[in-house]
């Protein structure tokens, strides 16, 4: 996860797995074209990760949230488009903890944090 502060938060495995799972299935919602446009705030991304391929090769998705709206933008380094996804796919808020939470935790008390994805 971008944006994370290692001294104080962590993430939460279990729901990068399920989103790890969601991501597999992932539905694009709308293709805003290919057009860079700042209102996307790619230079902010929230979430990011590389697949390697079998081949070797690798391909890079940054999601973003945007300046304005509730969904994200998805970029795939193999395509020249954006795409927008709802906002259920890349919410930060199961995803990342404080780390003294790992105690409720442990106790099914979870205290997630709120989700602070928006970065405007």
């Amino acid at each position: 996860m971008e944006d994370i502060d290692a001294g104080t938060e962590e993430t939460v495995a279990e729901e990068a797995e399920r989103l790890i799972d969601r991501i597999a299935g992932l539905r694009i919602r709308t293709v805003l074209g290919t057009e860079t446009k700042p209102e996307y705030n790619q230079d902010n991304p929230v979430f990011r990760y590389t697949l390697v391929l079998s081949s070797g090769d690798s391909e890079e998705y940054v999601y973003s949230k945007p300046k304005d709206g509730d969904d994200y933008v998805l970029k795939a380094s193999h395509r020249d488009e954006y795409f927008k996804v709802d906002d259920w796919v890349v919410s930060r808020s199961k995803l990342v903890r404080k780390k003294d939470d790992k105690e409720a935790t442990k106790a099914g008390e979870t205290s997630m944090k709120e989700d602070v994805s928006d970065v405007s």
